[in-house]
């Protein structure tokens, strides 16, 4: 298998950097009580199913099985989480509780529970997703224009 080319990063980090900015402002509808259109359910949808690939992922990594129909997939979602987990210090203590940090906040997205500390995790979540994906995109920008 071949690494993948700057095209295909490139590709990826717009694809979860789409996917941050679009639940940042999903979650807030949900917060501030405002109705869902569809557009919103199924960015919902798209943030919980990337948090349960973060903790397939996850799972895999710590425990060698994986309950993930693409095991592919989940390794994507949690490289591109990895990095933002590490400058996050104290969210998760250890790597036995990465897989459950991540399956709560799924499940939180899917039931729209803001009152559980599990959804405000996944706010801040996305938030500094969206934020750290911005801070790399610039980085490989820079050396993306340079080559062409």
């Amino acid at each position: 298998m071949s690494a993948p080319n700057a095209f295909q990063q490139n590709a990826e980090l717009m694809k979860y950097g789409f996917l941050a900015d679009r639940a940042q402002a999903s979650i807030q509808k949900v917060i501030n009580k405002e109705a869902l259109d569809q557009e919103d359910a199924e960015i919902m949808d798209k943030a919980s199913a990337f948090l349960q690939d973060i903790c397939d992922g996850a799972e895999l990594i710590t425990t060698g099985s994986s309950h993930s129909a693409n095991a592919h997939d989940s390794l994507l979602a949690i490289n591109f989480a990895l990095d933002l987990l590490n400058r996050l210090p104290g969210i998760i203590r250890d790597n036995e509780g990465m897989p459950q940090y991540f399956s709560e906040m799924s499940e939180a997205l899917k039931t729209n529970s803001i009152d559980s500390p599990a959804f405000e995790n996944a706010q801040v979540f996305f938030n500094r997703l969206g934020e750290n994906l911005s801070l790399v995109g610039e980085k490989r920008s820079g050396l993306f224009a340079t080559n062409y």
